[in-house]
Formats: structure tokens, sequence, C-alpha cells
């Protein structure tokens, strides 16, 4: 992603502010984020933390190198979220929307393979409570996505030039969907 980081940070940080917009919207939701990074390593920057808490991506803490370890990024992220998930239904029924975007191909992970992954997806996707979303610099980005098991409707593949239309507007108005779903309890597996 290192020939469009601007488009990320920005996309990124007006996701925050549209998902506050959200919060208004619909009130009757409690509404956290998230943001793992990936490169050659895995960083997880954070958790369900209230939006209002959440920082804004920077060239600071979004420097994008190296290689893609995606596979490792997603399970890792899976594994927390399903420890986070199960101490919140505790007190209030939780839903889970993670969003993958690549520019490139898995060529880097260590811990975990495709086959793990998409053993991981399918369980999670089997609850009903977890929806899985992919978007993908690459002309098989959906290819790709249908081999995690995650939803060819839920994939997109985008070029780097329109990020702003492709990915971000898209995300923004297809989050407002799924909170309007999840309101009138409808399906919310289907994203796009």
């Amino acid at each position: 992603m290192s020939d469009c980081i601007d488009q990320t940070i920005n996309g990124f940080n007006e996701q925050i502010a549209k998902i506050r917009e959200m919060e208004v919207e619909f009130p009757e939701q409690l509404m956290t984020i998230g943001l793992t990074t990936f490169n050659t390593h895995v960083d997880h920057l954070y958790y369900m933390k209230p939006v209002e808490h959440a920082y804004k991506m920077n060239n600071e803490n979004y420097v994008p190198n190296g290689s893609t370890a995606m596979l490792d990024a997603m399970a890792e992220t899976m594994k927390e979220l399903s420890q986070l998930e199960q101490q919140s239904n505790k007190e209030f029924p939780t839903t889970v929307v993670m969003v993958i975007l690549t520019d490139g191909y898995e060529n880097a992970s260590r811990r975990y393979t495709l086959k793990n992954v998409k053993e991981m997806v399918e369980e999670r996707e089997a609850s009903g409570t977890w929806t899985f979303s992919f978007l993908g610099a690459t002309l098989d980005a959906v290819d790709v996505a249908k081999r995690m098991s995650i939803r060819r409707e839920n994939s997109i593949a985008f070029e780097k030039r329109d990020m702003k239309g492709e990915v971000w507007d898209r995300l923004d108005t297809s989050m407002r969907g799924y909170y309007d779903k999840k309101r009138k309890g409808e399906d919310i597996r289907k994203l796009f």
C-alpha cells in the first residue's frame, strides 16, 4: 500500500468520522473499532476501542513496507476478537464486522495457513454474528476472498487511484446498511 498511503490514511480517518455519525443515527447500537496492520509483521494497534477514543491513522502508525502477512493478521485478529466477543456477550449481544484491506497477495505468514484461516472464517460465519469483507487491489480479489470462505458479495477488487469511491464511500454505505439491517433484525452477513 506504499503507493496509496495518503488515500489509505485519509480514508481510514474519514471512516472513523462516519462511524461517529452512525453512532448518532443508530444510538441503540454500541459501536467499537479496531485496527490491525500487516506487512512482514502484524501490529494490533487496538481492538474494540470506543469510536470516540479511536486514534487516527497517520504516517507514524501506518508505514507500509515489506511483505504481506495477511493470514497471520487475520487469524490473530479473529482469535482475539472471539475472546472479546465472548466477554461482551455476557453484557449485550455482540456482532463483529471484519474488513480486510490489502493491495497484494499473502506472502509472509509464518503461523497460519490458508486452510487455518478458511476454517476460522467458516466457523465464525456460521455463528451468524460475524461478517467478513475483503477489499483487494488485485484483479482476482473476489477469488482470493472466496478461497478464504469470505462471501463473494462481501468482496471487491478496487483500483488504488479511486480508493475514495471504491473503498471508503462504499464501505460507509455498506456499514450504514449493516446497522439498519441489524436494527430491523435482518440477516447481517451480506455487507455490500
